[in-house]
């Protein structure tokens, strides 16, 4: 908001804000509300696109309702793969709302990016935790708090790439 203190700003300040309790409980509690996520996906369809031109970026409306939807059907499908693969759940029921919030801000073009800064840092995470000895099959890591934080670091490079 002090970098861009108009409604864009304002816009994308509610976006954080709406991102950081998301974070936080994953991250004591490994517990994403699917209301809070539904409030984010909600305010990301009304201001999502004033936010994203604050960030730099043109998002339309059509590209952050393909972000929502695909952003819940990509981590929903991973994770029932995963439950008939190995027999138990392998990633939260809250994962896949938060990130449907956060394709209804940031468009369906961004959500890659955001989960692949999500995976390296957690993959960066098992590794030091391993070094520690705890075993990484069994290791819960909380995605949300990990999407949370690589959403401003997607925004960020995305803005300085579409800048050039």
């Amino acid at each position: 908001l002090w970098l861009s203190p108009a409604p864009s700003g304002l816009a994308l300040a509610l976006f954080g804000w709406l991102l950081l309790p998301l974070a936080l409980l994953d991250a004591r509690h490994f517990w994403l509300p699917h209301r809070l996520s539904g409030v984010l996906g909600a305010a990301g369809l009304a201001f999502g696109g004033v936010a994203m031109a604050a960030a730099g970026l043109d998002v339309s409306l059509p590209d952050r309702v393909i972000g929502a939807v695909a952003g819940f059907a990509a981590l929903w499908l991973i994770g029932f793969a995963y439950r008939m693969l190995r027999g138990r759940d392998g990633l939260g029921g809250g994962d896949p709302p938060m990130l449907a919030g956060i394709g209804a801000w940031v468009g369906w073009s961004a959500l890659p990016f955001v989960l692949l800064l999500a995976a390296t840092a957690g993959l960066a995470i098992a590794l030091v935790r391993r070094r520690g000895g705890e075993a990484v099959m069994t290791m819960r890591l909380p995605l949300g708090t990990l999407m949370a934080l690589a959403v401003p670091a997607a925004l960020l490079t995305l803005a300085l790439a579409t800048a050039r």
